[in-house]
């Protein structure tokens, strides 16, 4: 019986967590994108002490897009495309940037995981990272805890925003 019970409080945790990340988001629902978070399970080796395990880690994918079926839209402040308008499926990065760096300080203020250092991202252990960001199935955000940590240009454009958040 204690295995059960110990199982319903890690549920209940991921709820939670996923309730938080869907607050925090909310402000972007409220500007027309779509938030859509599931629960993902990778299988890892962990040969510490010589002995090889298997373990689950189970993560949150947190996706941003524009609804399917978007209207063609004007973005102020960004160029404008030769057809005047933007296709209704991109975005661009500075419309969802502060919701987006504000679920990542909380999620290292809440989370037992420590961001990856800098020097980590460009060896082979990257992979440890508990929060990842990809676009279109690129990487391009490896152990970004902080405002600072966001270098990308404000007007790079996103199809869907892609985010693993290891609980």
């Amino acid at each position: 019986m204690k295995h059960l019970k110990s199982y319903k409080l890690f549920e209940s945790r991921i709820q939670y967590l996923e309730d938080d990340v869907h607050d925090i988001l909310l402000e972007l629902e409220d500007e027309g994108f779509q938030i859509e978070i599931s629960r993902i399970s990778k299988d890892v080796e962990d040969d510490t002490l010589q002995r090889i395990t298997k373990r689950t880690d189970v993560f949150l994918e947190v996706r941003v897009l524009r609804p399917w079926g978007s209207e063609d839209r004007v973005i102020p402040n960004t160029p404008t495309p030769p057809s005047g308008k933007y296709p209704g499926n991109i975005f661009i990065w500075r419309e969802i940037k502060d919701a987006i760096i504000r679920l990542t300080e909380w999620y290292y203020s809440q989370s037992i995981h420590e961001p990856i250092d800098k020097e980590t991202i460009y060896r082979t252990d990257k992979d440890n990272s508990p929060l990842r960001f990809s676009n279109g199935g690129i990487e391009f955000g490896i152990g970004w805890s902080k405002e600072e940590d966001f270098t990308i240009g404000d007007l790079i454009s996103f199809t869907s925003l892609r985010m693993e958040i290891k609980l």
